[in-house]
């Protein structure tokens, strides 16, 4: 009988293909099989699509449950603790942390961790930023530059021994984003996520998340 299933191919270039395979059986009179024909689908592009949109779902559950817990949520942690677990409800997202600056010792405080390796990355804990000048990590960027800085393939430079990023790889995570959380335009603490695809955060998951960290700002 006919057959149909998925696969995946790496072209000649790297690239990665997703491809749909429609097996057909060729029947002569007396319904003895002569042979089969076999056509392939190119499907990569619906294959995006669908995974975008599916990404795109995840950012705005997240979004929405996390502006309900602002309504119902009064006391500062309990609301850090929330936002941090919808992030990996709803989110998907592998880690969720939540850290406020102290301008007097320039150090992030942890207020909240949520995600099945928070324990990990929280036990090696470093968050003083590096002086203005020295060669900046994502958090440190994101509180000089006052903007979401992402960084889509972790995995893609050399890291020094120890470092968390070189644990995330580990742990197989692919896409990081740091998200400032400004009141009165100072960076008054981070939202951090990290996620297991490459390039998750495209230019639209980073502008809804940017209005999510404005919202928790508030």
């Amino acid at each position: 009988k006919p057959q149909h299933d998925e696969t995946a191919w790496q072209h000649a270039n790297g690239e990665m293909h997703a491809y749909e395979r429609f097996l057909v059986p060729d029947l002569d009179a007396q319904g003895v099989l002569r042979g089969c024909t076999s056509v392939w689908l190119d499907v990569t592009s619906r294959k995006e699509a669908e995974n975008r949109i599916h990404r795109l779902n995840r950012v705005y559950a997240v979004l929405s449950n996390i502006n309900a817990a602002l309504v119902r949520t009064k006391n500062l942690r309990d609301l850090a603790d929330e936002a941090c677990r919808i992030a990996v409800e709803y989110g998907g997202f592998g880690v969720a942390w939540i850290g406020l600056l102290d301008p007097a010792t320039g150090r992030i405080n942890s207020l909240s961790w949520a995600g099945e390796d928070a324990q990990v990355f929280a036990a090696m804990e470093d968050t003083t930023p590096a002086p203005i000048g020295e060669r900046a990590g994502l958090l440190t960027q994101c509180i000089r530059e006052k903007r979401p800085v992402v960084n889509n393939d972790i995995s893609a430079q050399t890291l020094p021994d120890g470092s968390r990023r070189q644990r995330a790889v580990a742990l197989g995570y692919q896409s990081v984003i740091m998200l400032p959380l400004l009141v009165n335009g100072a960076v008054s603490g981070l939202f951090g996520m990290i996620a297991r695809e490459k390039n998750f955060f495209t230019e639209e998951e980073v502008r809804l998340l940017t209005d999510l960290s404005g919202d928790v700002a508030f």
